[in-house]
């Protein structure tokens, strides 16, 4: 009986564990697709200062600038691409670990 309740009690600590790991695993396709989202902003943003530049609707001071601020933002989003990147590596290796640990 002792045994059986050990094994019961295990088998709730891998599901709640399991449970824990699909959440985390959701949270990444999030972190994933905002990244996403960012990219597309940025390509959106591109387009945009395009069609200002194409139209002659800007100085070259202006041109400038902005030429200047895109390569920021251009630099901004491919770090973040990459720090998110490296954390959902990270947190899916700890996780494979967990499930190799109590299995």
């Amino acid at each position: 009986l002792y045994r059986s309740q050990l094994q019961i009690e295990r088998s709730a600590e891998i599901d709640k564990i399991t449970r824990i790991t699909q959440e985390a695993m959701r949270r990444q396709r999030e972190a994933v697709d905002l990244q996403r989202g960012f990219k597309a902003d940025v390509e959106e943003v591109d387009r945009e200062i395009m069609t200002l530049i194409d139209n002659g609707n800007l100085s070259h001071a202006a041109i400038l600038q902005v030429r200047q601020r895109q390569r920021q933002l251009h630099t901004t989003q491919i770090r973040l691409a990459h720090r998110t990147k490296q954390t959902i590596d990270r947190i899916t290796k700890e996780v494979d670990t967990l499930f190799d640990i109590i299995q």
